[in-house]
């Protein structure tokens, strides 16, 4: 059986940039809710207070507990494309911010609207942290995205079967 991370319920945070303001933003909003804040701490980059936004600091896990983390999460915030990816797949609420501004030219922006565009899903990006605080959209419906995650997933397993059988065939 998959163990809790923590007994009490919790706001994950999972940022690979160095963003004050949306770790700010996601403590301010674990206070609204009374939830504790648990972050993984990223190698990626760190701002001055990564390890003191959160109620926990995770560090040196693996995937396995990645994934229990997020499974777990009340709510995920994440600047990750894989932070979304995760979370709709184990139909967790999450918001995401941006890991750079639109116009810097090492922007992977453009994965996060992609996916969050896929899942009809825009108004999970935070763009202005202040005013989302105060007018939080309403929860994801995961029964309304089921069809969208397994047409996807069917064809990504179609995809993979094709790339599969053409390196036996040579």
């Amino acid at each position: 059986p998959i163990e809790r991370p923590m007994e009490e319920p919790y706001v994950l945070c999972y940022f690979l940039g160095n963003n004050e303001e949306s770790k700010k933003a996601a403590r301010a909003y674990a206070v609204k809710k009374g939830l504790k804040l648990v972050t993984i701490l990223s190698d990626e980059s760190q701002s001055p207070i990564d390890v003191s936004f959160a109620d926990k600091v995770i560090t040196g896990k693996g995937p396995d507990a990645f994934l229990n983390l997020i499974r777990h999460a009340e709510y995920v915030m994440t600047d990750s494309f894989h932070g979304i990816a995760f979370s709709i797949i184990h139909s967790r609420q999450f918001f995401v911010f941006y890991r750079n501004k639109p116009t810097d030219k090492n922007s992977r922006n453009t994965r996060i609207d992609n996916i969050l565009n896929t899942f009809n899903i825009l108004n999970r990006l935070v763009s202005n942290p202040a005013d989302w605080l105060e007018n939080e959209p309403a929860a994801i419906d995961y029964s309304a995205l089921g069809d969208i995650l397994d047409r996807r997933r069917n064809e990504s397993m179609a995809y993979l079967d094709n790339a599969l059988r053409s390196i036996e065939k040579n």
